[in-house]
């Protein structure tokens, strides 16, 4: 008997599109995966989302979503996350899915979750 796994990358773009779709539904326009310009390494940009229409932010407002259900290095990335938002033309919101702290190994680390929210300012 063989079992199947999902690999972290297709739960995270199933996620990315979960919250494009929640997004659509309460009737934003959002564009998934567009390229916004370079990265903090200068390369090409594409993030997860962009919303078009909304009224605070005419300029769009970019939506980056990272899922972490077991150990692994999406809380490890949130520093170059960052830094990519800080360059960008826009502002941008991070959205966590999965375990939002470790339960017995699993999830993203409390630690990074606080960070993120000390550095930006972000509501808990």
């Amino acid at each position: 008997m063989t079992t199947a796994t999902i690999r972290p990358e297709r739960t995270g773009r199933v996620f990315e599109q979960t919250v494009c779709d929640i997004v659509r539904r309460a009737g934003g326009v959002v564009r998934c995966g567009p390229y916004v310009g370079p990265n903090c390494f200068g390369t090409p940009w594409h993030v997860d989302a962009v919303l078009d229409n909304a009224q605070d932010y005419p300029s769009g407002l970019i939506i980056e979503c990272k899922w972490q259900e077991s150990d692994g290095s999406a809380d490890e990335k949130f520093n170059h996350l960052v830094d990519n938002i800080a360059g960008a033309s826009m502002p941008a919101i991070i959205v966590i899915g999965g375990h939002g702290a470790r339960v017995i190994g699993k999830g993203a680390r409390p630690e990074a979750i606080a960070w993120l929210r000390l550095i930006r300012g972000s509501p808990s």
